[in-house]
């Protein structure tokens, strides 16, 4: 019963709820965990090291990549049939699987090629709070602008190539902390006339390689440096972000139906002018080595 307590402490539930529920809305992951553990820090509550920190953040992830492939298992598996299908089908006319499974690595490359050079950028800078703050205010403009302002033109089974790639580039923006992955990418969706669940859900499906791929990136840096060891507190943070993570999908498609991002905009630039008041005030550290 000890070591259960001492697993489950404040702020691994805090963390893996802001991972599991921020994931896949367009607010910023990674922005939300820096202001996590900044706020965790400035309350006084003992967090873990930066090193455990690290390992933290790739159970996190873990298990928001768990959540979407049971919620898109449907999707996932005609990719997989999609994948086969472009090296064993001996046919002129493509399979449509492997059309959106050719999308998908399109628009996968060019972030997981950048991902790679400026992954020592994104540590440093991870938790900078100033530039968090700059970056949601940003690019929650930008998504008011693409979903208010460019009409739906077509459907996710008509995306083509270079569309595909233009969201891929775009994604490329969401390794600076605070852009958002899934914020940037569905609107980059909407700037190519993708409707509003065409676009949340190509970001949804294109979350799997990238999450994939940095945990595979991140599981091989720490195995370098001798520092990864899969403990108790790494399995409950994956269970936990694992069920926040398939309720933010479930909500997220859910809306993309009925209604507009708006909600989301107005939340990013509240947060961010919120985390300037903060920084102001002090009650945030205005240097990302004070925590």
């Amino acid at each position: 019963m000890g070591l259960l307590m001492f697993e489950i402490q404040p702020w691994l539930i805090i963390q893996a709820l802001i991972q599991g529920l921020t994931e896949f809305l367009p607010v910023s992951s990674t922005g939300h965990l820096g202001l996590g553990w900044a706020a965790l820090e400035a309350s006084g509550l003992n967090t873990p090291t930066t090193g455990d920190q690290q390992i933290i953040d790739i159970a996190l992830h873990l298990g928001t990549l768990m959540a979407v492939v049971l919620y898109f298992f449907g999707d996932v598996t005609r990719l997989y049939s999609g994948g086969l299908a472009l090296f064993t089908r001996q046919s002129d006319r493509p399979d449509p699987r492997s059309l959106l499974f050719v999308r998908l690595i399109v628009a996968s490359i060019p972030a997981l090629l950048i991902g790679m050079l400026i992954s020592d950028f994104r540590e440093t800078y991870k938790n900078d709070l100033g530039l968090i703050a700059a970056t949601t205010i940003l690019f929650g403009c930008l998504l008011f602008v693409a979903d208010r302002f460019f009409l739906p033109t077509t459907r996710l089974k008509h995306l083509s190539l270079s569309g595909a790639f233009l969201i891929g580039i775009m994604q490329c923006f969401a390794l600076v902390p605070g852009v958002s992955r899934s914020g940037i990418t569905i609107t980059a969706g909407r700037f190519i006339g993708l409707d509003r669940e065409s676009a949340t859900r190509f970001s949804m499906l294109l979350s799997i390689p990238i999450i994939l791929g940095a945990g595979i990136f991140g599981v091989l840096e720490l195995w370098g440096r001798g520092e990864l060891a899969l403990t108790q507190t790494a399995i409950w943070a994956i269970f936990i972000s694992f069920l926040a993570a398939l309720g933010a999908i479930h909500f997220m498609m859910e809306l993309a139906r009925r209604a507009t991002f708006t909600a989301f905009v107005i939340y990013r630039i509240g947060l961010g002018i919120t985390i300037y008041a903060l920084l102001a005030t002090g009650w945030l550290p205005s240097s990302m080595g004070q925590f």
